[in-house]
C-alpha cells in the first residue's frame, strides 16, 4: 500500500524542486535581458528585408519521413487542430503547415517561452511569409502554465518538443493527454536524444514512464528517435 505521507512528501519536494528551477531560469533571463533585447531588436529589423524563411537550425528533415508515414490520415483533414509545445524558429510549424494542416479551416496553436535568442523573431517573421499566418496562434510563455488554459480533447495532433528535462517533458505529456481527441496522435521528439546525460535531463524516461502510465489508452505507432501514439480511450486525469 503507498504511504500518503511519503506521497505527499514526494510530490511536495517535486514541486518545491521546480520552484527553484524557475527561480533560477529566471535569474539568468534576467542578466541576459538587456543583451537580449538589443540583439533581438536588431535581427528583426534586418528580417523585415527578407522575403524568404529563415532558420539557424534544420530539425525536421531527419523526421519527415516518419511523420508522412503515420500523418497520412491526418493530411489535409478539414478543421483538423494541431498543438505543438517548443517552437523556436518555427521549422516544425512550417512543416506541418505545408504538409499536414493543408485542408479547410486547418491550424496549429504554437507554445514556446522564447527565451532562446533569436528564436522569436524568427518564429515571427517565417510565420509572416509564409503564407499560413492566418492558420497559427502563438502562445508565449511556460507549457506548464498555457496547457491548462486550454479546453479538453481539442487537438487532434499534438507535437512535444519544448524543454527536454524529464520531468519537464512528463508534465507536458500528462498535461497534452489531456488535449489529445480519442484517435488524435501525439508525438513526442528527441526519444533517443544525448544518452550519455542523467535520465533525469533527457526525454526517454519520461516518455517511458508515459508510455507505460496510459498503455489501456495508447497504440504506440512508432519508437525511435522519435516516439509516436494515437490514443485509443480517455479517461479523466
Amino acid at each position: 500500500m503507498r504511504n500518503p505521507l511519503a506521497f505527499t512528501i514526494g510530490l511536495n519536494t517535486i514541486k518545491a524542486l521546480r520552484k527553484v528551477q524557475q527561480a533560477a531560469a529566471a535569474a539568468e533571463q534576467t542578466l541576459e535581458r538587456p543583451l537580449t533585447a538589443i540583439g533581438e531588436s536588431a535581427l528583426r529589423r534586418r528580417l523585415q528585408d527578407e522575403a524568404g524563411v529563415s532558420l539557424t537550425f534544420d530539425s525536421v528533415s531527419w523526421s519527415a519521413p516518419v511523420w508522412k508515414e503515420h500523418l497520412a490520415d491526418c493530411q489535409g483533414r478539414p478543421g483538423l487542430q494541431a498543438l505543438e509545445i517548443g517552437s523556436f524558429e518555427g521549422c516544425s510549424a512550417l512543416w506541418f503547415l505545408d504538409n499536414v494542416l493543408t485542408g479547410p479551416a486547418a491550424s496549429i496553436t504554437c507554445i514556446d517561452p522564447f527565451t532562446r535568442l533569436g528564436g522569436e523573431p524568427r518564429f515571427d517573421h517565417n510565420m509572416r511569409v509564409c503564407g499560413h499566418s492566418h492558420q497559427v496562434t502563438k502562445l508565449k510563455g511556460p507549457s506548464e502554465d498555457l496547457l491548462v488554459t486550454l479546453a479538453p480533447e481539442t487537438y487532434d495532433l499534438i507535437f512535444i518538443d519544448g524543454s527536454h528535462r524529464a520531468l519537464n517533458v512528463l508534465m507536458d505529456a500528462v498535461a497534452s493527454w489531456r488535449l489529445l481527441k480519442v484517435d488524435g496522435v501525439l508525438l513526442f521528439d528527441d526519444y533517443l536524444w544525448h544518452p550519455e546525460l542523467p535520465p533525469m535531463a533527457r526525454p526517454q524516461a519520461a516518455i517511458d514512464l508515459f508510455l507505460n502510465a496510459f498503455a489501456d489508452q495508447l497504440t504506440l505507432l512508432h519508437k525511435g528517435g522519435q516516439v509516436i501514439v494515437r490514443k485509443t480511450a480517455g479517461r479523466p486525469i
